[in-house]
């Protein structure tokens, strides 16, 4: 995972390139055993409950205790690869070549295959492995895909003839493909993030040449859009598991910081207040925790973070000096 610029890597390059090296490398996929044997011996690690037990109740969350954190681990080979750790960074588990980690309402997890133009659904012990195919995924340069309560896909496809993105919505299937957003040319929205309820997105949109990038909300049937944020410098939006408020990355103070706001933009607050960057907010299921990842060891590398929702507490879970660990997402 190179440098991840909020406010450069959406324009400068497509996300194969930015996340995994040239592709033109790689004259053969790899095989799961190859991989495997690329990556880091983990830790002798505590057992950890197989089938947990979630509540009966579907409107009830679970404890952080039985929830998995979804993440990017890239070596120095180029290949982003996606695991899954316990929130405390505990046992470690492979799952697939891709990027983009999300989860799904019922707790299966996906991530956007780094070999092919699809998405990858699968139980979190990576068993029932389907994939959802569209041509027009590869067309798709964010790094953050999201599964709405109602089965849909909120993406951003890139437009080389407008030079522009735009939000789009995607059936479940991956057959139907409608856009939600109409950018300008030469204007980006990007970086959806469906409010729990699934009537509403969170995104970004903002002209890079001009370095103005704003978090705004839009109903799914493309009316009532808000404008939430106005500094021009703001990106990554994560909505709490109650819709109240929404996390969000900004440098309006010269260096990424993690924040939250509430959900019609007042109150905005710098959780992380730390010189290094931080980015990439995902909330618990409980909305008591955010895990983030951020540079700030001092090895050149990310890692992986957990902090409690006001800020406080925040711990390195990961501690991974050789690779690059980034861009979690918490299961529902």
């Amino acid at each position: 995972m190179r440098k991840i610029a909020l406010f450069t890597i959406y324009i400068l390059f497509p996300l194969c390139l930015m996340l995994a090296g040239c592709t033109e490398n790689i004259t053969e996929p790899l095989t799961r055993e190859e991989v495997l044997g690329m990556l880091r011996e983990p830790p002798e690690q505590p057992d950890y409950p197989e089938d947990p037990d979630y509540p009966e109740d579907p409107g009830q969350k679970p404890s952080n205790q039985f929830t998995r954190i979804a993440y990017v681990l890239e070596e120095d080979n180029g290949i982003p690869q996606v695991f899954l750790m316990n929130p405390d960074g505990t046992q470690p588990l492979f799952l697939g070549i891709g990027y983009a980690p999300f989860w799904l309402p019922d707790g299966r997890v996906a991530f956007l295959s780094f070999e092919d133009t699809a998405i990858q659904v699968m139980n979190t012990d990576g068993t029932n492995s389907t994939s959802i195919i569209n041509e027009q995924l590869a067309n798709s340069y964010d790094y953050r895909l999201s599964w709405s309560l109602h089965g849909q896909i909120a993406l951003t496809l890139y437009d080389n003839d407008m030079g522009n993105s735009d939000i789009f919505i995607m059936s479940a299937d991956g057959a139907g493909v409608n856009r939600l957003t109409i950018s300008q040319m030469g204007n980006y929205s990007f970086d959806p993030s469906w409010c729990p309820d699934g009537d509403a997105i969170a995104f970004v949109y903002g002209n890079f040449l001009d370095d103005i990038l704003n978090i705004f909300t839009v109903e799914i049937d493309g009316t009532n859009m808000q404008q939430l944020t106005f500094t021009g410098r703001d990106g990554q939006p994560s909505w709490s598991p109650d819709g109240l408020k929404i996390a969000f990355v900004s440098d309006r103070d010269d260096n990424y910081e993690i924040y939250v706001m509430d959900a019609d933009g007042s109150n905005q607050k710098n959780l992380t207040n730390n010189p290094a960057d931080d980015e990439w907010p995902s909330w618990s299921p409980d909305g008591t925790k955010i895990a983030f990842h951020s540079d700030r060891t001092g090895t050149g590398n990310y890692d992986v973070y957990v902090m409690n929702a006001n800020g406080t507490d925040q711990i390195n879970i990961t501690k991974n000096p050789d690779a690059n660990d980034g861009l979690p997402a918490w299961s529902p």
